[in-house]
């Protein structure tokens, strides 16, 4: 089909995997700008996707090593003069530093230069971005806190309207620290938006306001001191660090519980490898203060704090989806599914029957029939050692994805032994270059021996 017949949705699909990427360069930018081109739905689209993200960026050195260049060349680009000029600086909501061999104040410098020249006032950026590659970010030369305090000043009086904040950098990188710390001193009343690793969350700061958290890699030392308003979260998303420390610094010895309000989705993983590590002496009396009345989703690993948070906190009586991430690979979703106090009290005991090695009562609980659940799906490695158990029941099962197999034969002999069989001709894929192959299949159209 040709590309100007396209669906402007599905137009809409393509400028949005585009233009995902926040470490946008020049080059990625100008291929973006061609394909407003293709035709007038392309370009009605796509201009306000295309425009949307202001950038400033450092020239990568493997770029430079690729040309085999003696030098690192240390250029700054930027889309911001193209995009005053045409006139569509209105349409920019983001704005993207991408750092690799410059330092944090010369970018600031820069930006602050470019943002100053226009006439028409930036308010409408809502969207900040700092992106850092750790293996080429390199620390300030210039040592003077003076030259970065300004050029920060400068940066967030000629940005007012930030509300959402998405920092990837390495704690080590001098001055991204420094700019984030100011940042949300200045619009710690206004954030609602966090997206960030351990670093982001450093500071003595109130936000208020927060409503999406996504942290990585932090730990205790870190969130502390930070003061977030429990009730304003909607969507909590925790990678690689202990879900304990949000808790803890949430919590309140006189405190009469930690309301999350208006929470709606919780994912606290995958973190499995913590499994093992000693509870706080107080940590029962934490979880019994948790509450998460409106709560749909939920995300966890198999873990104690897992095991912990299911027994002890407070949770409405029914569950949209859950989602369970086993250490052996398995991950276990199912939807629709009652969670009152008897249904979690035997969840909890099955997630610490899975912490001591024996996930079996755990994945048959789930996909079994005391769940209730409308739908159950199941993602397995070929050689897991769930999938080879006999005593495995999927009478709920709704979707099964076996990845890791080497060969047909083996998807075949591993799917009769759980009494299932493919249907005929059913399409097997080859990832990649590598003999795996990915199978998907519904429990729906499978025969049962």
């Amino acid at each position: 089909m040709p590309a100007e017949k396209l669906l402007p949705e599905i137009v809409e699909r393509i400028f949005t995997y585009l233009t995902r990427d926040t470490t946008s360069t020049e080059d990625t930018w100008a291929y973006q700008l061609t394909l407003l081109a293709v035709c007038r739905t392309w370009r009605y689209v796509g201009l306000s996707m295309v425009y949307r993200h202001l950038f400033i960026s450092s020239a990568t050195k493997t770029a430079a090593i690729d040309r085999q260049c003696p030098e690192w060349k240390k250029d700054v680009v930027t889309n911001i003069d193209l995009i005053v000029a045409q006139g569509y600086q209105p349409l920019a909501k983001s704005f993207k530093i991408n750092l690799c061999d410059l330092s944090i104040s010369t970018m600031l410098q820069f930006a602050n230069q470019k943002l100053a020249v226009s006439e028409i006032s930036w308010n409408h950026i809502s969207e900040f971005i700092l992106h850092a590659e750790s293996d080429y970010a390199i620390n300030m030369e210039d040592n003077e806190n003076i030259i970065i305090n300004q050029a920060i000043h400068q940066f967030v009086t000629l940005l007012p309207g930030i509300d959402r904040l998405k920092l990837e950098f390495h704690e080590d990188d001098f001055g991204c620290t420094e700019l984030v710390d100011h940042m949300k001193k200045r619009y710690g009343y206004q954030i609602t938006y966090l997206d960030g690793n351990s670093s982001s969350l450093q500071g003595n700061h109130k936000l208020s306001n927060l409503s999406y958290l996504r942290v990585e890699f932090a730990v205790e030392s870190e969130v502390s001191q930070n003061h977030i308003n429990a009730e304003s979260l909607k969507h909590i998303k925790l990678y690689d660090l202990f879900p304990f420390e949000l808790w803890s610094m949430l919590y309140s010895s006189n405190s009469n519980g930690i309301l999350f309000k208006n929470l709606q989705t919780l994912s606290l993983c995958p973190y499995s490898m913590y499994s093992d590590l000693e509870c706080h002496s107080v940590e029962t009396q934490i979880y019994a203060q948790l509450q998460f009345p409106e709560l749909r989703s939920l995300e966890m690993s198999i873990n104690a704090d897992s095991q912990k948070l299911i027994q002890y906190a407070h949770f409405p009586s029914k569950l949209q989806k859950l989602r369970i991430h086993s250490v052996d690979g398995e991950d276990i979703v199912v939807k629709d599914i009652k969670f009152g106090m008897a249904e979690r009290r035997q969840l909890a005991a099955h997630i610490g029957q899975a912490c001591q090695g024996d996930a079996l009562p755990l994945a048959n609980y789930l996909l079994g029939k005391e769940t209730n659940a409308s739908y159950a799906f199941m993602r397995a490695f070929g050689n897991s050692p769930l999938l080879r158990n006999k005593q495995l029941c999927l009478p709920q099962l709704s979707c099964l994805c076996i990845i890791g197999i080497t060969c047909t034969e083996k998807i075949h002999k591993l799917l009769s032994s759980l009494s299932l069989r493919l249907p005929e001709n059913y399409p097997v894929t080859k990832i990649h270059d590598e003999m795996y192959i990915n199978v998907r299949i519904s429990t729906q159209t499978i025969q049962l021996k």
